[in-house]
C-alpha cells in the first residue's frame, strides 16, 4: 500500500478526529469502538455456522437432484449431456435450456460449472460463464392491445407494390 498523499493524509486525520468526537459524545473511547466492531461482526456467526455447515458446498448433487429449478433439469441430465461432449455452458444452455428460465441462470450456473469441472478434473480454468442476455419478461397480449402513444398513420399499409407477385400455376412448394 502506498503512502497517502498530503491531501489524503489530511482527510484520514479529519475522519479520525470526527470519529473520536462522535465516540466522545457517546461516552466511548477508541478502544471501545474496536470491541464493538468485532462483537457486531461476530454476532451472526452462530447462525451462519448452523445454516451452512462446513463441507456442505463441497458435495456435488446426485443425479436425481434438481439443478435448474426454472426448467426442472436434474443433475443426471446435465451429466449425460456433459458425457456426450457438451463441454460449454452456453452449449448446454442452448440444448437443455439450463439457465434460460426466469432466473437466467442465477440459481444453476455455479452448480453447472462445478459439474463441468467434475467431468474434466485436469482442466486448468473454470468454464466460461453464460453469455449475458438482456432481461426479458412475458408481455400479456392485453398490454399490447391497450398500448397508447402509437401513431395510427404509421401502422397503415401504404402499398403492396414491393411484394412479389405469384405466378398462377407456378407453385414451387407443391
Amino acid at each position: 500500500m502506498t503512502a497517502p498523499t498530503r491531501r489524503g493524509a489530511r482527510a484520514i486525520a479529519h475522519g479520525r478526529h470526527a470519529a473520536g468526537a462522535i465516540l466522545a459524545e457517546l461516552g466511548k473511547s477508541a478502544a471501545d469502538r474496536t470491541g464493538i466492531d468485532a462483537e457486531r461482526t461476530l454476532a451472526a456467526r452462530p447462525f451462519f455456522d448452523a445454516a451452512f455447515p462446513p463441507g456442505l458446498a463441497a458435495q456435488l448433487p446426485d443425479d436425481a437432484t434438481i439443478v435448474c429449478r426454472c426448467e426442472e433439469i436434474v443433475a443426471g441430465t446435465l451429466r449425460t449431456a456433459i458425457r456426450d461432449d457438451a463441454r460449454d455452458m452456453n452449449l448446454i444452455r442452448g440444448t437443455l435450456r439450463c439457465g434460460m428460465g426466469a432466473c437466467q441462470g442465477r440459481s444453476c450456473a455455479a452448480t453447472l460449472a462445478r459439474l463441468l469441472m467434475e467431468a474434466d478434473p485436469n482442466g486448468t480454468a473454470p468454464p466460461a460463464p453464460f453469455r449475458a442476455r438482456p432481461p426479458a419478461r412475458p408481455l400479456p397480449l392485453g398490454a399490447l392491445a391497450n398500448m397508447t402513444g402509437l401513431d395510427s398513420e404509421l401502422a397503415q399499409i401504404e402499398s403492396l407494390d414491393d411484394k412479389p407477385q405469384a405466378i398462377v400455376g407456378d407453385d414451387a412448394h407443391a
